[in-house]
């Protein structure tokens, strides 16, 4: 079962991935420097992380998993504090656009995170279960 969950994660966080990277094509279309800008930093700062998360969740090495639940639970946190920190910033339109945007990406750091947690329980070290 958890063999089949862990699969399901990784395809779901390199389908947010792929996603991230649409986003952040979109928001290159803004037509100024900054917009292109956004978007490069966008895909290098949400998607590649999510690529990399998603790569590494194929792996069955207890120190690879326990680094990308900490890696995966420190990107959700700094990315949910990023979005409610400028929320009094934000305009009307990018209330709306920033969750629709960064919730998919902050929701599989965070399933990712949940599904690398059993690496951290004492008895997963001896008993081999995966």
């Amino acid at each position: 079962m958890e063999l089949r969950v862990r699969r399901d994660v990784k395809l779901l966080v390199l389908v947010v991935a792929f996603f991230s990277v649409i986003a952040g094509f979109f928001a290159g279309l803004a037509g100024d420097t900054q917009g292109w800008l956004g978007g490069v930093l966008y895909v290098v700062f949400v998607a590649g992380p999510l690529f990399l998360i998603g790569f590494a969740l194929r792996s069955s090495s207890t120190g690879v998993e326990r680094t990308t639940a900490v890696v995966a639970l420190a990107f959700a946190l700094y990315w949910f504090s990023v979005v409610s920190g400028n929320w009094q910033q934000y305009s009307l339109i990018e209330r709306v656009l920033v969750p629709l945007i960064m919730s998919p990406a902050i929701l599989a750091f965070l399933a990712a995170f949940f599904v690398e947690l059993p690496s951290f329980r004492p008895h997963h070290l001896n008993t081999g279960n995966r």
